[in-house]
């Protein structure tokens, strides 16, 4: 399912060499970890890319919104998401951040996948498309779970 941009004001949050440093070092001690529990990395640097885009996605939505003491469910090391990226007003929000290049991923193109499965679980009631475009993440689209199944 692709989530894609649509026209309001983009706010956008710029992070810190520290902040990026700490990401960095949680990608590898992710990869690092799941090796060592005997998991095979079909494709290590996708798989990197993610984890450090979605991190960042993370860190940029929590010092942008004041959801820092939500934290706690993105600092466990682990390869895989949690159920639920940030909760508040009675909302689950599941974060999606695409790294924003020229070649084909920018401005009106820019879109990332929601995972169906990740979507039919129904953990979330709304996601938010972020872009993540050095030193900055951007928060470009904002959309309910029932309009994006019309998407689909």
């Amino acid at each position: 399912m692709p989530l894609k941009t649509y026209h309001h004001p983009v706010d956008s949050y710029m992070v810190s060499a520290e902040q990026l440093k700490w990401t960095d070092e949680y990608t590898d001690a992710a990869l690092h970890q799941a090796i060592a529990d005997g998991k095979e990395i079909k494709n290590p640097k996708s798989r990197a890319k993610g984890i450090r885009t979605h991190k960042l996605a993370c860190i940029a939505f929590a010092g942008l919104y004041g959801m820092t003491d939500q934290w706690g469910v993105h600092g466990k090391v682990s390869m895989w998401k949690p159920n639920v990226d940030f909760d508040f007003a009675g909302h689950k929000i599941r974060i999606a951040c695409a790294s924003a290049n020229e070649g084909w991923n920018f401005g009106s193109t820019l879109s990332e996948r929601i995972w169906e499965n990740d979507f039919d679980r129904g953990n979330h009631t709304g996601y938010v498309l972020a872009a993540w475009f050095p030193p900055y993440v951007d928060f470009v689209g904002w959309l309910p779970r029932d309009q994006l199944i019309l998407s689909k």
